[in-house]
């Protein structure tokens, strides 16, 4: 997922989607072109190795309905945010 700078609204800040990749989790999750991404958190756990990133997602293809999502990755992950 690629992703381009938005309107920020108050201390969130907001991206839109400009291209979801194929076969990855933002396509299997029903991501499309122009949603808007907002990140709410993102915690970095060292002693689990594991990262997390909460966003919310307003969906354009179910009508603006908006998805909270937690995104995980593994710190030694060559794929880390």
């Amino acid at each position: 997922m690629m992703l381009a700078p938005g309107a920020r609204r108050g201390w969130t800040p907001r991206f839109q989607v400009e291209r979801v990749v194929r076969g990855f989790i933002a396509d299997e999750a029903g991501v499309s072109e122009h949603d808007t991404v907002a990140i709410r958190n993102f915690r970095v756990f060292e002693r689990e190795g594991v990262a997390l990133m909460e966003i919310n997602i307003r969906k354009r293809n179910m009508a603006f309905m908006e998805t909270l999502m937690t995104l995980f990755a593994f710190l030694d992950s060559p794929d880390t945010f």
